[in-house]
């Protein structure tokens, strides 16, 4: 005898959305650690292309104060992975209680000054007038790699 009580469908349909939602959330967390997976590839791109970069900016040699000048992107990067990996630790992986251990609260706190004072340093870095400079002569030595400009149509430039 087979029981179809609307009980049973009930359970049924509920035991099915809790295996589903488990899946969502096993896919929602390899997605998320997929993106700070591809984040933290950036920041070894950016290292990459700004050293092929400062080898030729800097040739002859590139000085303590002239670093966050020529790795600005990778270290605004590094500064804002760091500011997510942080807020991924408080939010999701720590409990309450680890978060109020006061070695813990006084190491984020000072991980967060760091990065924030990167994060200015690299965005001053990148307006300065030396970056500026440095940008225009990188540009004349490179430029016959940009696209050749056409003419307009009707003979009229």
């Amino acid at each position: 005898m087979t029981d179809n009580s609307p009980y049973k469908s009930l359970v049924s349909k509920a035991h099915m959305h809790t295996h589903s939602s488990i899946s969502m959330q096993t896919l929602y967390k390899i997605f998320k650690y997929a993106v700070y997976v591809s984040l933290t590839l950036n920041i070894f791109l950016f290292f990459q292309e700004e050293s092929l970069a400062t080898q030729q900016t800097f040739s002859q040699g590139i000085g303590v104060d002239d670093i966050i000048q020529g790795f600005a992107a990778t270290i605004d990067t590094a500064a804002w992975v760091f500011l997510l990996i942080i807020f991924e630790l408080t939010t999701s992986i720590f409990s309450t209680h680890t978060l109020s251990k006061s070695r813990i609260k006084l190491l984020f706190f000072v991980v967060r000054i760091f990065c924030y004072g990167f994060i200015l340093y690299s965005f001053y870095a990148s307006i300065s007038p030396s970056a500026k400079r440095r940008a225009s002569g990188f540009e004349a030595r490179w430029h016959h790699f940009r696209p050749a400009k056409r003419p307009r149509r009707g003979g009229i430039d």
